[in-house]
């Protein structure tokens, strides 16, 4: 008996590949595939060798194997990155040990390919992980049922995960479309942010189209008064010179820009110019000339006091050793629930690969290694 695979080459051609489900091997390699739902091979409880190296693959969702408990060997490309959106102790409690090596990102959020691979990982997140997860699995949701152009829509973590439980259960529906189409109108008509919505995507759903204006006024609106905390970095010449042997320069002062990543225009020109939550201010010019040419002149504030941690995550990763640093103010959207504001940070964050550490050796009494990634 005989079971279909679908994959995606690099030219975006879908292709099929028949296997036995008696096989407790399959061989994927050498096929050009660029993308692959691992959550196909969900209920092959005979796997015992999974092998997709010779292929495209640049991120693969490994989640759904942790299913097949009898799988041994998966071999990949170097240059693929097995992912995961589950944390490393989530993973460690349910996966097995060549399932857990093979991770080389956990809290992963790139794209996952259907709504059986979400399902993988919906129990584990709602049990498990932050908040902010089951953000990333509804907005993934949204794209996988080819209503990406919504943009952050901001429902609410109950709401989100209603409408995600709903998709998970029974598909997408004509009734859940209409559903997310008068959520869509209420954020509008409450003047809420509509990060990432397509305004020509909206011309295409009837009386939609008669909120263009309302969201292009909301656009502008947000961008009134905005600014960007320019923090100065406490660091010593010692440190600075450890950096520059490493082939690191060091700008000593930085913008925040978590504030411009909550604004549908700044969230836009920060993904295109691939910046996270922070930056140093030399690289502030690019995204000040991009806001300029829309017509947005956004100043800048000093802040007074010296910070010894670079970056906003690193700040918080430091606060549960002990470490503290001073928090920048910043005012944020009434309008954005806060779940949905850590998730756009974590996204920034996880889209630029920002997870360089850097402290000040003058940073309390101790003295602290460089890390440098």
């Amino acid at each position: 008996m005989s079971n279909v695979l679908k994959y995606i080459t690099s030219d975006g051609s879908q292709k099929e590949k028949r296997y036995d489900i008696h096989d407790s091997t399959i061989d994927l390699s050498n096929l050009d595939i660029s993308t692959f739902d691992t959550s196909q091979l969900m209920s092959h409880g005979r796997l015992r060798e999974l092998r997709l190296d010779e292929n495209s693959i640049d991120r693969l969702d490994i989640t759904p194997l942790i299913s097949c408990k009898k799988l041994g060997t998966l071999i990949l490309d170097g240059e693929t990155d097995a992912e995961t959106i589950l944390s490393y102790g989530t993973m460690e409690d349910i996966a097995k040990e060549v399932i857990l090596d093979a991770v080389e990102a956990f809290d992963a959020l790139t794209y996952l390919p259907s709504l059986n691979s979400i399902n993988v990982s919906y129990d584990h997140v709602r049990k498990q992980e932050p908040d902010w997860k089951m953000l990333h699995l509804f907005q993934n949701s949204l794209r996988v049922i080819g209503c990406g152009w919504m943009g952050m829509l901001d429902l609410g973590l109950k709401k989100s995960t209603q409408i995600l439980k709903q998709l998970l259960n029974s598909g997408y529906s004509q009734n859940i479309q209409d559903t997310l189409l008068s959520y869509l109108i209420e954020v509008i008509d409450n003047n809420g942010p509509t990060i990432d919505l397509d305004i020509e995507s909206m011309k295409d759903y009837g009386d939609l189209v008669l909120h263009i204006d309302d969201v292009v006024e909301q656009r502008n609106a947000e961008m009134r008064n905005q600014f960007v905390p320019v923090l100065a970095f406490d660091i010593d010449k010692e440190s600075i010179a450890i950096l520059e042997s490493a082939g690191e320069s060091v700008d000593t002062h930085y913008a925040d820009l978590r504030m411009l990543l909550l604004t549908s225009y700044g969230y836009e020109i920060l993904e295109s110019l691939a910046m996270g939550t922070t930056c140093e201010m030399r690289e502030f010019s690019k995204i000040q000339e991009a806001l300029t040419s829309l017509g947005y002149d956004i100043k800048t504030n000093l802040d007074s006091r010296l910070y010894p941690i670079i970056g906003w995550k690193n700040r918080t990763i430091m606060s549960k050793l002990g470490i503290e640093s001073p928090e920048p103010e910043i005012k944020l959207p009434k309008q954005l629930s806060s779940e949905m504001i850590e998730y756009i940070w974590q996204l920034a964050e996880f889209r630029t690969g920002t997870s360089k550490i850097v402290l000040s050796s003058s940073s309390g009494d101790s003295s602290f290694e460089i890390e440098l990634s």
